[in-house]
């Protein structure tokens, strides 16, 4: 019996990845967003190869969701199952004395690091708006606790195999912010084109700079620091906020300088600024000062 070998198309040069996205585009197999968008499709596919998908699995499981590229949650997992530092997880549930699920609980294991646990409890859908929104929250409510409690604990600690993607069932939950920023509270948001000629929303989720702050100090690696960091940094250089961009980088500053230590590398101080970041700040000085 002769053996079956799998076969993939793999295109070899720009002109036969055009192609090819050309024609996925115009087939059925094409989600709607990127039917007919044979761009959107090549971005896709090569986002996907980044975290290895491949390209059918890339547009099946990316999608742009309020302009940012999200993964499904399924597939985020998948990701993280198939890397060389994952041991292990564990999905459950809290249940209370009537028998039900109050909390989505997901641990999940480095290796060579200790089991980390990230509980999303009703409460938590609560405070951020969620726990009876019309949609997934009020059909399959245990299922968006899990996923929710999933994407959090795969981010937190595999951030480096996920290259900065979040979960799509996540993203879809930002609301549509429309306000300036309060500085009086721990999260801000900014409506990031509020010209009077286009009063198109912008989706920005509201953050918690604490829970930030506190993920990039629990980082056990560089790669894991980093991941966080570009995650992180994107969101904030949108908001537009001097404060929260100086937060971020003086706790990825200190984060790095203790990691570098504890493995008696290349040693630096913590007032030292990186090139980069003096770049990145002088940039974002002048793009505020021209508006």
């Amino acid at each position: 019996m002769q053996e079956i070998t799998p076969y993939r198309l793999i295109p070899k040069n720009l002109e036969e990845a055009m192609n090819f996205s050309k024609m996925i585009a115009a087939s059925d197999f094409a989600p709607k967003d990127y039917k007919g968008k044979p761009g959107n499709v090549l971005v896709a596919c090569q986002m996907g190869a980044d975290v290895g998908l491949s390209p059918m699995q890339a547009i099946q499981n990316i999608a742009v969701i309020n302009g940012r590229p999200c993964i499904w949650g399924d597939a985020a997992l998948a990701i993280v199952q198939n890397d060389s530092n994952y041991e292990y997880h564990d999905e459950c549930f809290e249940f209370d004395n009537q028998g039900n699920a109050i909390s989505g609980i997901c641990k999940v294991k480095r290796k060579g690091q200790e089991e980390y646990m990230y509980r999303f409890s009703i409460d938590d859908a609560k405070k951020a708006g969620l726990w009876g929104k019309q949609g997934p929250w009020t059909q399959y409510p245990k299922r968006m606790l899990q996923l929710r409690a999933r994407a959090f604990a795969l981010r937190d600690k595999f951030s480096d195999a996920l290259k900065g993607l979040s979960v799509r069932e996540e993203v879809e939950d930002y609301q549509p912010i429309n306000t300036g920023v309060d500085h009086n509270k721990n999260y801000t948001s900014k409506n990031i084109n509020n010209s009077s000629e286009n009063n198109e929303q912008s989706f920005i989720p509201q953050i918690n700079i604490d829970d930030i702050v506190n993920e990039i100090k629990c980082a056990t690696t560089l790669e894991e620091l980093k991941g966080l960091y570009d995650t992180n940094i994107e969101i904030v250089k949108q908001l537009k906020d001097r404060n929260l961009m100086n937060k971020i980088i003086s706790a990825k500053d200190e984060r790095k300088f203790e990691i570098q230590s504890s493995f008696q590398q290349e040693q630096t101080t913590k007032e030292e600024m990186t090139e980069e970041d003096k770049k990145l700040i002088e940039e974002f000085n002048e793009e505020l000062e021209s508006e």
